[in-house]
């Protein structure tokens, strides 16, 4: 008879801690869980910054339009040159002025792509930048408590193995033990 009682006060202490190792598994992989799916909505809601200076373009119809009054221009006043009987330097100067008016003209474009370059530039900043702010905290948060909710899961598992191994071992015990008495 005291072999049983021996081996039920083991067995009934056993069971007590692995249920209590059981448990605490169970919440722990609860939490886990809980908080993997806030890290993964976390991540999933990170904004999507965009570059308000991404392809820009070259206002080119301005420059065109620039050229054309200015080619207009010139053949009005090479024109009046030739019924004014103004000669070959009359024709030169405008063919200066010309040339000049297309340096301008060109100059107009390099200078607004120049910039675009520049917005771009910023754009790319911005908008690293804003990726870099999104919940960055909440992000690192909700992966800081998943770890520690898998750990707090293992060592509850590991707790309960060891708890089943101890109770074993006390049955075993109480049962040599009782058989000892016996003897």
């Amino acid at each position: 008879m005291a072999v049983v009682t021996g081996a039920i006060i083991g067995g009934v202490g056993t069971i007590a801690g692995v249920a209590g190792s059981i448990d605490a598994k169970n919440k722990a992989s609860r939490n886990e869980r809980s908080a993997q799916a806030k890290l993964n909505k976390a991540l999933s809601e990170r904004q999507n910054v965009i570059n308000p200076y991404a392809n820009l373009s070259v206002d080119t119809k301005t420059a065109e339009f620039e050229a054309q009054q200015s080619d207009q221009a010139l053949a009005n006043s090479l024109d009046a040159m030739l019924q004014g009987d103004m000669g070959a330097g009359g024709a030169t100067a405008v063919a200066q002025a010309a040339l000049a008016s297309k340096q301008n003209v060109g100059q107009n474009i390099r200078s607004q792509e120049e910039q675009n370059r520049i917005l771009e530039a910023k754009g790319r900043q911005i908008q690293w930048e804003g990726k870099e702010t999104r919940s960055v905290a909440d992000i690192n948060r909700y992966a800081g408590m998943q770890q520690q909710f898998a750990a707090q899961k293992a060592q509850a598992q590991s707790d309960m193995w060891s708890g089943i191994t101890s109770g074993v071992m006390n049955i075993g015990s109480g049962i040599s033990a009782a058989y000892a008495k016996e003897s």
